[in-house]
């Protein structure tokens, strides 16, 4: 096994080892101020891939998926704050370890500086001082440079200098990622079949018993609330019930008690299955009502009573996703 992979199997335990020193305390063995040797570590944000400097061979120990995307025409001498471009924030929340003879855990906020002690000042010179970063929630790792480690995608670089370097920086990069997705649900009641909009194909998978019937010339690209015909209404008490597309497991089942709507908000294994095969979405009209169609997202198809909600991780969090039901009065 490679150094490099044994560090790494170290830095998958690292948030786990007590940290013997925290935000810029120094171990035992302090320096003087005269020999002192100053770590400076960053943290920036960046909106998008290609605003990321990439490091030497980017596709090597790619950590980040996008390697291809970086910036290839960074800078990669000597890592510093120099190397953040203007258009990324400060980032909050990041961590780095600084494993020597020891672990020094430091939570970073934009930045934070600390003296390295004797022992750490040893290793850097003999074997070098392994970093590694993780990023807060909402932030894609994207890249991580220390002094003049600056080569691949991964998270994990070295420190190696000299006592007479007193001045070594590292930088951690990340891109800014959705956690949740709104979905509208929006239940519509019609006096007749023919007011309600058809989706593509109506007579295939017809769970209405109308599909010959329903308004071809309706709109059939993104549900939108635009597709509620004027002649009906805004209903309510109808409920929508949501499920993993990969393993048909529940995710939940909403109410719509309202005229105006509800909106939900998909966090955590909603929000990944959302990209991760898809949810399947049904619905279940109120009392006196037959169910007269469904069109969610861009599955706007079939007259049947499921539709799917498919949305590719880059296209997350970019705006409210709508599904809307029909209904239809029954005859009594």
């Amino acid at each position: 096994m490679s150094i490099r992979s044994g560090i790494r199997n170290w830095t998958a335990g690292a948030a786990l080892v007590v940290a013997l020193s925290l935000g810029g305390a120094t171990l035992a063995g302090a320096t003087s101020s005269r020999d002192e040797q100053k770590v400076t570590l960053y943290a920036a944000v960046c909106p998008s891939w290609d605003v990321v400097p990439a490091n030497e061979s980017p596709a090597e120990w790619d950590e980040t998926g996008h390697s291809g995307e970086l910036n290839t025409a960074a800078d990669v001498s000597l890592a510093d704050e120099g190397d953040i471009p203007k258009e990324c924030d400060e980032g909050k929340g990041f961590g780095f370890a600084i494993r020597g003879e020891n672990v020094r855990n430091v939570s970073v906020n934009g930045s934070s500086s600390f003296a390295l002690s004797a022992s750490e000042q040893k290793v850097a010179q003999d074997d070098g001082l392994w970093v590694s970063t993780w990023m807060p929630e909402g932030v894609k790792f994207a890249g991580l440079r220390c002094y003049d480690d600056v080569a691949y995608s991964d998270s994990l670089e070295r420190i190696v200098a000299t006592p007479d370097v007193k001045k070594i920086e590292c930088v951690a990069f990340g891109v800014g990622v959705p956690i949740s997705q709104e979905i509208t649900l929006l239940a519509v009641t019609c006096e007749s079949w023919a007011l309600v909009p058809a989706n593509d194909q109506p007579t295939e998978w017809d769970e209405t018993g109308h599909g010959k019937e329903l308004d071809t010339s309706a709109d059939t690209s993104l549900a939108d609330p635009s597709d509620i015909p004027a002649k009906c209404d805004k209903g309510e008490n109808f409920v929508f019930s949501l499920t993993r597309a990969s393993d048909g497991a529940a995710i939940q089942s909403e109410n719509v008690s309202s005229s105006h709507g509800k909106t939900i908000t998909l966090r955590d294994k909603g929000f990944a299955a959302l990209s991760d095969g898809g949810i399947f979405v049904r619905v279940t009209p109120k009392d006196g009502y037959s169910f007269a169609g469904l069109r969610c997202y861009n599955d706007n198809i079939f007259s049947d009573n499921l539709e799917q909600i498919y949305v590719p991780a880059a296209d997350l969090g970019q705006g409210t996703i709508y599904c809307i039901g029909f209904g239809v009065k029954t005859k009594k």
